[in-house]
C-alpha cells in the first residue's frame, strides 16, 4: 500500500488493484495548497471520495478527470452539487457517481463504504477495499473555539465523541484525523480522543492547512509515547508516508 499526503486533507492511497483519493483539491486553489495529484495508473480503478462541498475539500476538477478516464469513479456526500438535476447521473456519468448520506452502508463496485455524520458538514468515510480498512474524517473534528462559550464547545465535544465511538470496534489500517491549528491549544483534542478509542496503527493528521507545527507540538506534549508513535510526522506536500 502506497500512501501519499498531497496537502491539507487530500490523501492518495494506492493498493494492488485500486486507488483511493480523499477530498482532493487541485494546486489551482485559493488557499495556496501546492501539492499535486500523483500520476494516475491506467490499470487500476480509481475512486475519488468527497466528504462535503467546502472548497478546501471539493474541487469540481474531479469531474473532468472522470470524463477523460473510464476507470474513475466518484463517491460524494449529498451536499456536493453533483447529480441534483434529474437524469444527470445517467446522462453524463453512466452510474459512475455514488451520492451518499450519513449513517449508511453502501456497496459500490467492489468497495464497502460506511458513512458517519460529520460535526461540520457532510460525512466521514470508512472504506473497505482489498482487505484494508481506511478512515477519512473529512471535517468530522472536535471543534473547540475560544470565545464561543462552554455550551457550544460542550455540544461540539459531545457530538464528536459520539461519532468517534462508532469507530471503536473498527479495525482500521489507516486513519485520517483532523488537527486544525486554528483551534490553538485545543488543536489536538480530537486526535487524542481518537487515539484513546481506536487502535489504528497509522494515523495521518489532516486539516492542518499545511501548518505542520501543530503535529510536532501535539507529539511533544503527548504523555503516551505509544500514541505519539502512531501519528505520522508531516513536513511537506506530496510526502510519501511509510506504513
Amino acid at each position: 500500500m502506497k500512501t501519499e499526503f498531497i496537502h491539507h486533507s487530500s490523501i492518495y492511497i494506492e493498493l494492488e488493484e485500486h486507488v483511493l483519493i480523499f477530498d482532493y483539491v487541485s494546486s489551482d486553489n485559493k488557499f495556496g495548497f501546492e501539492g499535486r495529484l500523483p500520476e494516475l495508473p491506467n490499470d487500476k480503478d480509481i475512486f475519488f471520495f468527497v466528504s462535503h462541498n467546502h472548497e478546501d475539500h471539493y474541487d469540481p476538477c474531479i469531474l473532468d478527470i472522470q470524463k477523460n478516464n473510464d476507470r474513475v469513479f466518484i463517491v460524494a456526500d449529498t451536499s456536493v452539487g453533483i447529480g441534483k438535476k434529474p437524469g444527470l447521473f445517467e446522462k453524463n456519468f453512466n452510474g459512475k457517481i455514488l451520492k451518499v448520506d450519513f449513517g449508511k452502508e453502501y456497496k459500490f463496485i467492489d468497495l464497502r463504504i460506511k458513512t458517519i455524520k460529520s460535526t461540520e458538514m457532510g460525512v466521514a468515510f470508512v472504506v473497505e477495499c482489498e482487505g484494508k480498512k481506511i478512515y477519512h474524517a473529512g471535517d468530522l473534528a472536535l471543534w473547540y473555539w475560544e470565545g464561543v462559550g462552554d455550551l457550544i464547545n460542550g455540544r461540539e465535544t459531545s457530538a464528536y465523541k459520539k461519532a468517534v465511538n462508532k469507530l471503536s470496534e473498527e479495525k482500521l489500517d489507516v486513519a485520517c484525523v483532523p488537527m486544525d491549528p486554528r483551534m490553538k491549544s485545543h488543536a489536538g483534542d480530537g486526535m487524542m480522543f481518537f487515539l484513546e478509542n481506536n487502535d489504528c496503527p497509522f494515523v495521518i493528521p489532516i486539516g492542518t492547512w499545511n501548518d505542520f507545527s501543530c503535529i510536532e507540538t501535539f507529539k511533544s506534549k503527548c504523555s503516551n509515547s505509544a500514541f505519539a508513535m502512531r501519528v505520522c510526522d508531516l513536513s511537506h506536500v506530496n510526502e510519501i508516508l511509510k506504513n
